[in-house]
């Protein structure tokens, strides 16, 4: 899943261990770059998402981006309004052709209760 760094501006990464596969971070394969940590999330992050097919696209986000705040506004479910909490998530290798690509954009509601 990728989002904007709100600090820096740049994109970070980050990646779901399955946690039947892997119950602690000294399961986990140790990173070889020192730019890539290993860090538990505790504490569950409620999401709208949507889901979309062909590559990502700038334009293509935004679209989507778009498409779920009207949806989750007639819903009347609210959204935080800070782009850089938007996510993307992609989960195909590079080689998948375009059409059968799975993508999300993702947001975090407002009241996490």
């Amino acid at each position: 899943m990728q989002r904007l760094d709100s600090e820096s501006g740049r994109r970070r990464m980050s990646f779901i261990m399955s946690p039947s596969k892997f119950s602690t971070l000294d399961q986990l394969p140790k990173p070889i770059n020192v730019n890539v940590k290993l860090v538990a999330v505790n504490d569950p992050v409620v999401l709208a998402c949507i889901r979309f097919n062909m590559g990502l696209t700038s334009k293509r986000v935004g679209e989507r981006e778009e498409e779920l705040r009207k949806a989750t506004e007639i819903d009347r479910i609210q959204l935080v309004n800070e782009q850089a909490l938007v996510r993307v998530a992609s989960y195909n290798p590079p080689w998948t052709l375009p059409w059968f690509r799975t993508n999300d954009i993702c947001i975090p509601l407002v009241n996490q209760a």
